[in-house]
C-alpha cells in the first residue's frame, strides 16, 4: 500500500488509507469519540498523594502531599467525595487537578492498600513495646 519511505505516492493509496480511517471511526460510538477528546485536550495541573485521616459528622481531614514539590498540607474534604471514591479513614488516594476544555475540576483515584509483611509487623510491634517499656 505504501512505497518505500512511508509516503504515499497515489490518489488511489490515500484514499484507500482515508476508506480504511472512516470504517474504523465508524465503529468507535459516541463516548468513546468524547473520552478520546478529553484525552487530547486535558492537562494535568498538578497531582497530590492523599490518605483519609479522620471523618466527622461534616466534613473528613485528609492529609495531601504535592507529588511536584514535596509540600504537605492538612485539608478538609467534603463527606460526599468521600463516599463517591469509596474512602474510609486510612485509606490512600491520588488526586489530580486537571484543566479540560477550559475547566478546571479534581480527579481521585483510590490507591490499592499496602501490604504488611510479617517481618515488618513484628518489627512495629517490637517497636511499640520498646517505647512504651511493654513486656514482650
Amino acid at each position: 500500500m505504501c512505497s518505500q519511505g512511508g509516503l504515499l505516492q497515489s490518489d488511489s493509496e490515500r484514499a484507500q488509507l482515508h476508506a480504511q480511517f472512516n470504517e474504523a471511526l465508524s465503529r468507535l460510538d459516541v463516548n468513546q469519540l468524547n473520552f478520546l477528546d478529553k484525552l487530547r485536550t486535558s492537562k494535568i495541573v498538578a497531582s497530590f498523594l492523599g490518605r483519609v485521616e479522620s471523618i466527622s459528622e461534616k466534613h473528613a481531614i485528609v492529609l495531601l502531599v504535592n507529588e511536584a514539590t514535596g509540600e504537605s498540607q492538612e485539608s478538609q474534604c467534603d463527606l460526599e467525595v468521600l463516599q463517591e471514591n469509596h474512602l474510609e479513614p486510612g485509606d490512600e488516594f491520588r488526586m489530580e487537578v486537571v484543566r479540560t476544555g477550559g475547566k478546571t475540576m479534581t480527579q481521585i483515584l483510590p490507591l490499592p492498600p499496602k501490604h504488611v509483611s510479617r517481618e515488618e509487623l513484628e518489627g512495629f510491634r517490637r517497636e511499640f513495646e520498646e517505647r512504651w517499656n511493654l513486656p514482650s
